[in-house]
């Protein structure tokens, strides 16, 4: 079949384009694409170099459909795929060893692949991954047809992650309100009664440790106004345009203390259906206000003390450890 090159480019990029909601875009383009090519299904990957492999953003299907959500070849095969510039076929009876090695991690027995790097001024940012049943469906004329997209998809791929970034970035914002709002924080006077007379000492060095990057111990009976000095200290450091997120450790449960201060990851746990981040990280770039600290489980103190120490904390159920930025 003769295909009019610049209007297959211009349908093309006018579907794929179409949507913020990249499967959407997809599900429009699979809908054209099916005119020319022999395939059933369609994915969209984007490179995470850092882990060695491609993390599936979007698909589009006729079908029901279990992709894989990462796949991570053997180094040297992820290396000879980021080096491809132009489609590529992938049958199960190909001779080449780099196929032949990566054909079980992407289902290729029963099946034809077609494979469209993605790149934006020459860096690989993705591919885009089409897949027939049967073997040997696809012609090296259909690769060619495709190459001509090539720009548009990778367009759109950064696009979708972009998007998927403000996203997150919204969502982040939204939980942060909300958590504000529900605690109530209370804020302190400009001026503390007893700043200028009995508490002289107090507030030289509260004048003294606010503009310190540091960890502050405050030591006071009950009611003493432990919470009201902390909060000045807060307002008087470079951090007062930050959140001012407080806890009360002898209010949690010791089961649920680290959930509290370090959050964790979906699937943590049973019942962990989303992440959820700790008292920590919402007070990234502010304050974090730990009250009866001395209430907390020996182990619980041990883990703190690492964080206090370290700067650094990891979610429950979480692998990697990340910076702490509150004061």
């Amino acid at each position: 079949m003769n295909v009019n090159k610049e209007e297959f480019f211009k349908e093309v990029t006018l579907r794929i384009c179409s949507s913020l909601n990249i499967n959407t875009a997809l599900e429009r383009v699979l809908e054209y694409l099916q005119k020319h090519l022999p395939f059933t299904q369609m994915f969209l990957y984007i490179t995470e170099t850092n882990l060695g492999g491609s993390r599936h953003i979007a698909q589009a299907t006729d079908g029901t459909c279990t992709d894989k959500k990462f796949v991570s070849p053997p180094k040297e095969h992820w290396a000879w795929a980021r080096e491809q510039q132009k489609p590529f076929i992938l049958t199960h009876d190909d001779q080449d060893k780099n196929i032949h090695d990566v054909a079980p991690l992407i289902e290729l027995k029963g099946n034809s692949i077609l494979v469209v790097p993605l790149r934006i001024d020459d860096e690989l940012i993705g591919f885009l991954v089409l897949r027939a049943k049967g073997e040997n469906r696809f012609t090296p004329g259909q690769a060619e047809l495709m190459g001509v997209v090539a720009k548009p998809f990778a367009i759109a791929l950064v696009n979708a992650k972009a998007h998927e970034t403000v996203v997150q970035h919204r969502d982040t914002l939204i939980d942060n309100n909300r958590f504000l709002n529900k605690e109530s924080l209370s804020q302190a006077n400009d001026d503390i009664i007893g700043g200028s007379s009995g508490l002289r000492n107090v507030m030289e060095m509260v004048q003294m440790v606010a503009p310190l990057n540091t960890t502050v111990l405050l030591l006071g009976e009950t009611g003493t106004g432990k919470e009201v000095i902390a909060n000045t200290i807060h307002l008087a450091s470079p951090r007062s345009e930050g959140p001012f997120i407080k806890l009360n450790c002898g209010a949690i449960p010791e089961n649920l203390i680290d959930d509290e201060l370090f959050g964790h990851e979906k699937g943590a746990f049973t019942g962990a259906v989303a992440e959820k981040r700790g008292r920590f990280e919402r007070a990234s770039g502010g304050t974090l206000f730990l009250d009866e600290i001395g209430e907390l489980p020996l182990q619980s103190q041990v883990r703190l003390l690492r964080v206090l120490q370290t700067r650094k904390i990891s979610r429950v159920g979480g692998n990697g450890r990340f910076p702490s930025t509150c004061g």
